[in-house]
């Protein structure tokens, strides 16, 4: 969690919509995870969706449903989410990031394909777990009173939606890369499709117009059917107006 969006929510109880045990199985989930790589990386790798070890382990570590839980998320949901995001990016990048010789530069290019099985379903979780945060932030800032919407807290309202642009661009550039597997493309459409609502809404007018522009754009450079996946994400992206996030400024 960055230095701006920890001292955003401040001292708010935590009376999570994720299940009440949501830290504590991400937390033991990233454990076996972690237990799991060490012996993986004695080979030079990091554990696989392809093993049937290491996809169970994978499948703990992202488990929506138990981990995440369901909308409609609130204003005390803030601090539980923000820890999930924080916790699924790292093993995101843990894939992201990997090289088998310590002290060398890794490859984003090259581990981007040889682990998209892996960070195809980590961004897939990733990308509801920021939407959610999205949507739990608008009634947290509804029910502080004018004194504590500070400047800390409108930058840490400007670092989330920058930080779903950037996501955003970077999952459409990856769908568009030419050894990346169609049923891997359609677990980041189906992302996209589901989240849009949400996010649609926490950008301003602006990033909503070219955002659908890059989703057309990636529609177009995409095999005909691959890129039906994601005309659903047009329409949020194309709705005039500010509520929701994007209003709060």
């Amino acid at each position: 969690m960055s230095l701006i969006l920890a001292a955003w929510i401040g001292g708010r109880p935590v009376l999570a919509s994720p299940p009440p045990d949501a830290r504590q199985e991400l937390s033991a989930a990233i454990t076996e995870f972690q237990t799991l790589a060490e012996r993986t990386l004695e080979a030079g790798d990091l554990p696989r969706w392809a093993d049937p070890e290491g996809a169970r382990v994978l499948a703990r570590v992202w488990d929506r449903q138990r981990i995440l839980g369901t909308s409609p998320y609130v204003a005390a949901d803030v601090p539980v989410l923000l820890g999930i995001v924080d916790q699924w990016n790292k093993i995101s990048k843990t894939y992201l990031l990997f090289t088998a010789k310590p002290g060398t530069v890794p490859n984003t290019a090259v581990t981007t394909i040889r682990y998209q099985n892996e960070l195809a379903r980590g961004v897939d979780a990733l990308m509801h777990a920021m939407a959610a945060v999205a949507e739990a932030i608008v009634p947290f800032w509804e029910s502080l009173p004018d004194k504590d919407h500070t400047t800390v807290r409108r930058a840490g309202i400007q670092n989330i939606r920058v930080g779903l642009v950037q996501t955003l661009q970077e999952v459409l550039t990856t769908m568009r890369l030419q050894n990346f597997h169609a049923d891997n493309r359609r677990i980041l459409a189906l992302a996209i499709v589901e989240t849009a609502g949400i996010i649609s809404r926490s950008l301003s007018e602006a990033d909503r117009t070219a955002m659908a522009a890059q989703v057309t754009a990636t529609i177009q450079a995409l095999p005909e059917e691959e890129g039906d996946w994601l005309i659903p994400a047009l329409a949020p992206f194309s709705q005039p107006g500010c509520t929701g996030l994007c209003a709060i400024n």
